[in-house]
């Protein structure tokens, strides 16, 4: 019975801490898809910066308005290296998307430093048509369909995420709760056969003193 016991308390141990590792895995992976979901989502506010800067400098030709943009353009470069090395680490299969968003920004960037030339230059009419062709707003929508697009695939991979690890915290939680009962049984089995035990020496003991007599 000792041994069954032990038995049933190692192996109960063992699933337990199995499951609750699981459990924390699935729950620091949740938090790495969260955390690429927001570096997407700080390009996508970089890019919009630096087109608003491009925006109010051709429409006042104040080169205060300049300084969203440099900072925008900055404040991209060191998220996209940020998100490069978090789909590295986290998202393998998607190596390519950071790629791709680099090359789109390089398009509207190339786009919007025109413009900004034309009109240092005093071209104002030139930089007006380019923002006129539209070409511009097709490489900022380029971008922000595929920020949408990625992050809502990160968002269901991290609800999925998240319904598995509240999963496996109910099995753990099952796996605790089975092994505790077949403790409890055990002990409540030995505790019984104790009991019967002395019931029957003590069953014993009175025959014979009544034969004795």
């Amino acid at each position: 019975m000792l041994v069954l016991s032990l038995s049933l308390a190692i192996v109960g141990c063992v699933l337990f801490l199995s499951l609750a590792h699981i459990f924390i895995e699935r729950k620091n992976q949740e938090a790495k898809v969260a955390t690429i979901v927001r570096v997407l989502r700080d390009c996508q506010d970089d890019a919009q910066d630096m087109e608003t800067g491009q925006r109010g400098y051709l429409l006042t030709n104040e080169s205060a308005y300049l300084e969203p943009f440099n900072h925008g353009r900055d404040q991209f470069i060191k998220h996209l290296a940020e998100l490069d090395d978090l789909v590295r680490m986290n998202s393998p299969s998607d190596i390519e998307m950071p790629r791709k968003l680099a090359s789109l920004m390089r398009l509207k960037e190339v786009e919007m430093g025109a413009t900004i030339e034309l009109q240092k230059e005093g071209s104002d009419f030139e930089a007006l048509q380019i923002v006129k062709s539209g070409q511009g707003k097709r490489y900022m929508d380029d971008i922000r369909m595929l920020i949408s697009d990625y992050a809502e695939r990160y968002r269901q991979q991290r609800h999925n995420q998240e319904n598995e690890a509240v999963t496996g915290l109910w099995q753990a939680e099952a796996a605790f709760i089975s092994w505790i009962g077949s403790i409890a049984a055990l002990i409540a089995t030995a505790l019984w056969k104790v009991h019967d035990a002395q019931r029957l020496l003590k069953s014993d003991q009175i025959a014979q003193s009544a034969c004795g007599s």
